[in-house]
């Protein structure tokens, strides 16, 4: 894989590979699940009023854990 004068350098571990992959996923998880606890504005695009009974516990539980796994 390496020409003449070049070295292949390994920059990252398959572990820190994984951990920037699952704090890039929370911090996505926690913005839209933050943006919907500040202003509840996809609530209204579910049809059936049994559903959306617990579209915000949900989408707190979900900021919680993910505020969990980020520290």
């Amino acid at each position: 894989m390496s020409k003449s004068g070049y070295k292949q350098v390994k920059r990252m571990t398959a572990f820190m590979r994984l951990n920037h992959w699952v704090v890039a996923v929370c911090m996505v998880a926690a913005i839209i699940t933050g943006l919907y606890i500040g202003h509840p504005y996809y609530q209204t695009f579910i049809a059936d009023p049994a559903v959306n009974k617990y579209v915000m516990a949900w989408n707190r539980w979900i900021h919680f854990m993910v505020a969990i796994i980020l520290m």
